[in-house]
């Protein structure tokens, strides 16, 4: 019998039910359930693996798709083992020690009744990693496989959370860990802040129950947003970030720790955080005070406290990129995300929502940020320090590192005021108040014509996180356009 809902012309008991959408390009493969077993026999044959979604079957193959692979499904599963496992052996993957076996990223998971039986997502994802260390054990054993790769699964959005029931007694800890990606987190305040209620204390949760013993017993990694894809290396530091959350980490077991995407060249203000982020996992309990007095005494000798000055604003201005640029996970509000740039895309009325990020100065008793006002103000007392810091230098080398992190600075300064100007013309449209908003418009179209001639400084962190240039790195083309046209008077949008 067909274990479909539609009518396949391969089978005969299913003529009452709707035609198959699919038959297009199932015909010739599709086999149905030819062992007894609840699941199609396609897989094993084809390497085609298929999910349900509501009514719809999703196919995965290859080329990945649009949906992560049914878990239940033991012959796709195994399949899918057995074929990773061959390539570790003379494929592609020969040569690897650690394999990064995640899921889809963001992507819906199957629906199927047996897959629901499993339980949560996290529960179906270390189950199938689970079935493919065995198969590759299998191959060890065998004298197939003559090394040992280490399998690293990730915690993040619908397997964030920890398992929800006991894993097998032989789940191999030895060979699978997993790394958690706390991607809607904020760095106004450290990850175990207990003041973030709104944004991080839920995913700090999360990270506790996987820490600390639950039904997941092994490894715990963490990978963090530094320089998350659309942050389009802007000239963030986090050195107070990392001198509370670096050590909370290690106290609670984690030893291998990283970050996306890591500048490649022209770090400038990136220095910082790339020495600071290798002193400390070298040894946690270092003292970070010490460590930032030994830096800027050193790398900046003869501007040593203007240029810390100019460091400690520069922090506190980007200290809510990720609400502004990126996005932030609201566990317990009715719009589960936010991101300032999205907002202002879509032209809402209402572009702060949050306790943490309002527009006007504002000090909650939880979730305290830096407001809109606040993040002007300190990017203007950062460029004052740096100014003065170029001024009083009189080492050449020292001076190329001032221009190495003023050319970095300038991108970043000139996103901030982008996005200011823009986010007062569209509070200006909604009051309509087309004078004041003509004002605001007319100063965003300067920062975005000098944001276009930025190039270089967007460039050198891969494709997810560089971009063409300082313009396009801001994702704001829709709300300028749209704001071009309205109140740009008779001159359109510079185009390249």
């Amino acid at each position: 019998m067909a274990l479909t809902p539609y009518n396949h012309p391969l089978f005969e008991e299913d003529e009452n039910k709707p035609a198959d959408p699919y038959v297009a390009f199932t015909t010739g493969e599709y086999k149905g359930d030819q062992d007894g077993n609840g699941h199609l026999s396609t897989s094993r044959r084809t390497g085609v693996v298929w999910a349900a979604q509501g009514e719809r079957r999703r196919k995965m193959d290859q080329e990945f798709g649009d949906c992560n692979i049914c878990t239940s499904n033991t012959d796709g599963v195994d399949f899918l083992a057995r074929n990773f496992v061959q390539s570790l052996i003379d494929g592609q993957w020969k040569y690897v020690d650690i394999v990064n076996f995640w899921a889809l990223d963001a992507q819906p998971w199957c629906e199927c009744e047996r897959c629901k039986k499993l339980g949560s997502e996290t529960n179906r994802l270390l189950l199938m990693i689970h079935q493919v260390a065995k198969v590759m054990k299998e191959a060890q054993t065998a004298g197939r496989l003559s090394r040992q790769v280490l399998l690293h699964t990730c915690a993040y959005h619908e397997t964030l959370s920890p398992p929800d029931r006991p894993l097998p007694a032989d789940f191999d800890y030895d060979t699978i860990a997993v790394t958690l990606y706390p991607i809607g987190r904020t760095y106004t305040h450290p990850f175990g802040d207990p003041a973030s209620i709104e944004i991080n204390q839920p995913m700090a949760q999360d990270f506790l129950e996987w820490a600390q013993g639950g039904f997941y017993k092994g490894s715990v990694c963490i990978g963090e947003y530094y320089n998350v894809s659309r942050l389009r290396i802007l000239p963030v530091v986090y050195p107070h970030i990392m001198a509370a959350d670096i050590p909370w980490f290690y106290r609670y077991g984690v030893r291998h720790f990283q970050y996306m995407h890591t500048p490649t060249r022209n770090w400038g203000t990136w220095t910082l955080n790339q020495w600071l982020m290798a002193q400390l996992l070298w040894d946690p309990s270092a003292d970070s005070t010490a460590l930032l007095d030994d830096y800027f005494g050193k790398f900046y000798p003869g501007t040593t406290q203007s240029t810390r000055s100019f460091y400690e604003h520069l922090e506190r201005a980007f200290s809510n990129i990720k609400a502004i640029k990126h996005y932030v996970e609201l566990a317990e509000s009715p719009i589960k995300s936010y991101c300032l740039s999205n907002e202002l895309n879509g032209m809402a009325k209402n572009l702060f929502p949050l306790k943490s990020l309002q527009y006007e100065e504002s000090h909650p008793v939880t979730d305290d940020g830096l407001d809109m006002v606040e993040v002007m103000s300190e990017i203007e007392l950062a460029r004052k320090a740096l100014n003065q810091s170029l001024l009083n230098c009189t080492d050449a080398i020292e001076r190329r590192r001032l221009l190495e992190d003023e050319q970095r600075f300038a991108y970043g300064e000139a996103t901030l005021h982008l996005f200011n100007h823009l986010v007062r013309a569209c509070i200006f449209h909604h009051q309509k108040l087309p004078d004041l908003a003509r004002i605001e418009v007319a100063s965003a179209r300067r920062y975005a014509d000098n944001l276009r001639s930025m190039v270089e400084v967007v460039q050198g962190a891969g494709a997810h996180a560089s971009d063409v240039n300082g313009f396009e790195a801001t994702q704001l083309k829709p709300a300028y356009e749209f704001l071009i046209k309205e109140y740009g008077g008779n001159g359109n949008a510079k185009t390249e």
